[in-house]
């Protein structure tokens, strides 16, 4: 198999005889043996895999047949067995989704499990309040999406001294060269923005917010899944850039830069 960068387990098994019998004149036992060999020996060895796949955020593909979605007549176990492990792999591929989402915002009407009911965690408190209790760890990923710039320039010197293996903020690139002239002045090491995307996304053209979340999301699962070839990234950090480029931003301060 090709090398993809991450664990990836496909559950695929033939069968050249289905199991073929009416239902009026079905045999239990040779049911239950069938989906022991269908079902249960999938599910075992996709089991003993799952601590690797958590751990290394892989995922779980189901090659099966169209017996799972379709009805045949005198296949009744065959199609079950095919419906229930293409089943199982579904609620598998959500229970190990790629992302598991906190939102944080300092508005309680923003930050409201009504708006996002698929997050994991809803947080509407202080923005220093919550980074004093939050730990990224090194398989954590950053968005900065704040609605003002001093608030995203806050974040960003909190999230680049901790170890998340990703951080975007969203913002152009005078805004993006502004923030990182006024962090490395206050002593951040520049290396610290090698991890930083911003702009944050990948060039689409987006420009309504669903189309900019779709360009977020597509740089973060080509950033979760090693993507090698070359993506039309937004980010200033991540493009080829010198002293100079820095040194001949518009020298104003932040404030005024940004509009604040």
């Amino acid at each position: 198999m090709q090398n993809l960068g991450y664990p990836f387990i496909t559950l695929k098994k033939q069968i050249l005889t289905p199991h073929v019998q009416p239902i009026s004149e079905l045999d239990i036992q040779a049911a239950k043996k069938l989906f022991d060999l269908n079902v249960w020996s999938y599910i075992a060895v996709a089991k003993a895999f799952i601590p690797l796949l958590v751990k290394s955020k892989g995922i779980i593909a189901n090659q099966t047949s169209v017996a799972a979605v379709a009805a045949f007549p005198f296949e009744a176990t065959y199609n079950a067995s095919k419906a229930a492990i293409a089943m199982f792999s579904d609620i598998m591929r959500l229970e190990l989704a790629p992302f598991d989402i906190t939102v944080v915002d300092d508005r309680e009407a923003y930050a409201s499990r009504e708006r996002f009911p698929s997050a994991k965690e809803v947080i509407a408190d202080d923005f220093d309040k919550v980074m004093a209790r939050l730990s990224p760890g090194e398989s954590s990923y950053i968005v900065i999406l704040t609605r003002g710039h001093r608030d995203d320039m806050r974040i960003l010197r909190w999230a680049v001294q901790t170890p998340a293996k990703y951080i975007g903020m969203i913002g152009s690139k005078r805004k993006t060269i502004a923030i990182f002239r006024e962090l490395t002045a206050e002593g951040i090491p520049a290396e610290l923005f090698n991890r930083v995307h911003a702009p944050v996304g990948l060039d689409i053209g987006a420009v309504t917010p669903e189309e900019i979340a779709v360009a977020i999301t597509a740089e973060l699962i080509a950033h979760r899944r090693h993507a090698e070839r070359e993506l039309p990234h937004m980010s200033w950090f991540h493009r080829t850039r010198s002293n100079d480029e820095v040194e001949d931003a518009v020298d104003v301060s932040v404030d005024d830069d940004l509009g604040r």
